[in-house]
């Protein structure tokens, strides 16, 4: 009978935090708001589910705050977020490159730092402004430039291209797929820097959209995960 109860219970903790996450997510007019409710949310139940010993309730939320940071940020996400409304005309241009590369499967490695540093040294310099058509040119296939990383600066600028990433000799990371190539690598050495902060990459195999930060990679992301992730964890401005 006991049991019972608490089965009972935790069916209607489950049924109130689905329809309240998704009451918080539409009804929040920023992505501050929608977060904060979450988490409160999050805490609550959380202490709900140890005092009423409701042992799947607290693993599910135990499973939810064990999540890296950009796939919390994915998990509650809303499209129209405080964030998108401060994507500047550079991340849109890296977003619409990077789709139109990943539809023709082109295979590109775009670097995003956070200083004009020593990453790109060993490409050719090009301090250009960030656009989309040139971002595009410098990964056409079978072209000298092609198969380097282009490095980014946050002040709106494309420092290099043709960049040669140096491997770490680190173990790879379990983020990388199976099939993971040299740019697959190259983006997670790069991600392992300080002074960088995101590293974009287009499998040109499958043509999907990767990203690396921190050492680890995120797969198969939409151009609103890009343009999200863009706006959240890098600083890209005009100058």
């Amino acid at each position: 009978m006991i049991t019972m109860t608490i089965n009972f219970v935790d069916l209607c903790i489950i049924v109130f935090m689905i329809v309240y996450f998704i009451i918080a997510i539409f009804k929040a007019k920023t992505y501050s708001l929608t977060t904060f409710f979450t988490v409160s949310a999050l805490l609550f139940l959380m202490y709900a589910s140890n005092l009423f010993r409701m042992l799947m309730l607290a693993a599910i939320i135990t499973k939810i705050f064990e999540l890296d940071k950009v796939d919390f940020f994915k998990l509650f996400k809303n499209k129209d977020t405080e964030e998108n409304s401060n994507s500047t005309e550079e991340i849109e241009a890296i977003v619409q490159a990077t789709s139109d590369m990943a539809k023709s499967k082109t295979g590109a490695l775009i670097v995003v730092a956070k200083d004009d540093n020593d990453i790109g040294k060993f490409g050719i310099p090009i301090n250009a402004d960030i656009s989309r058509e040139l971002l595009e040119n410098l990964f056409v296939p079978n072209t000298p430039l092609h198969d380097g990383a282009v490095v980014l600066t946050e002040n709106g600028q494309i420092s290099s291209a043709g960049s040669v990433i140096p491997l770490s000799e680190e173990d790879d990371d379990v983020t990388l797929p199976q099939d993971a190539g040299t740019r697959h690598r190259a983006a997670l050495s790069a991600s392992k820097q300080d002074n960088v902060g995101i590293c974009v990459l287009v499998s040109e195999e499958r043509g999907d959209i990767n990203i690396a930060i921190d050492g680890r990679m995120y797969s198969d992301l939409s151009e609103e995960d890009l343009k999200n992730i863009l706006v959240k964890y890098s600083n890209i401005n005009s100058k």
